[in-house]
């Protein structure tokens, strides 16, 4: 997982810490980088697709879906 969650640091100047979201088919994990083996796990699903996890968390956030879509399709490009 460490490694998944820097390699975002060899493409750009990515400071810690930053918010980091793996997926992985149906694994799914939202964690903070605080530092080189220093991190938060947030929110993690098992088997679970990725549009159900990010509505839950956006309700449990309280997050408005227009908020969130927008956000991902961001991250997508």
């Amino acid at each position: 997982m460490e490694a998944h969650a820097l390699v975002a640091r060899l493409a750009a100047d990515v400071p810690f810490p930053f918010l980091c979201m793996l997926v992985s088919g149906g694994h799914n994990m939202l964690l903070v980088a605080h530092a080189v083996g220093d991190y938060t796990l947030m929110g993690s699903t098992l088997d679970d697709s990725v549009g159900g996890w990010a509505a839950n968390l956006h309700t449990s956030l309280s997050m408005a879906p227009i908020f969130m879509t927008t956000h991902l399709n961001v991250l997508c490009i």
